[in-house]
């Protein structure tokens, strides 16, 4: 993902790039890098979900992450014509409604297991519903 700085850091401001704004911000999206019909045979979803690892996450469904408004991942991909995977999957599982709180995190992420299995079951759903999605 791009940043404002010339030479990235970790502190480096990350420039959210969507197809709306992607001019005005002079800045790439994942259709960019696309190599061309030869190169590719299978695209693929990374499916991450941090919860409240950091104070600016939000907890999301996996459907929720591919159809979320402004990015409409899917249906993008599915542009390209080709078999859609899911390559990556990880949860910390970390939600409550109190505002960000390094330690509540860490133990929620330690302490609850049934959080990450509804994960990983909603993954599944969605799948099962996406025929598109191998």
């Amino acid at each position: 993902m791009p940043t404002k700085d010339a030479r990235p850091s970790q502190t480096s401001k990350l420039i959210q790039c969507q197809l709306s704004n992607k001019k005005e911000k002079n800045c790439p999206t994942f259709e960019d890098y696309y190599p061309g019909e030869k190169y590719v045979d299978i695209m693929g979803f990374t499916f991450y979900n941090r919860g409240k690892a950091s104070y600016n996450r939000a907890w999301m469904t996996p459907t929720q992450i591919v159809n979320e408004k402004g990015w409409n991942i899917l249906s993008r991909i599915k542009t390209f014509k080709k078999p859609i995977f899911i390559d990556e999957v990880a949860t910390t599982a970390v939600r409550y409604d109190d505002a960000y709180n390094a330690k509540k995190s860490r133990e929620a992420y330690l302490k609850d297991s049934v959080k990450k299995n509804k994960r990983i079951r909603q993954l599944q759903q969605m799948v099962d519903t996406e025929s598109s999605i191998l």
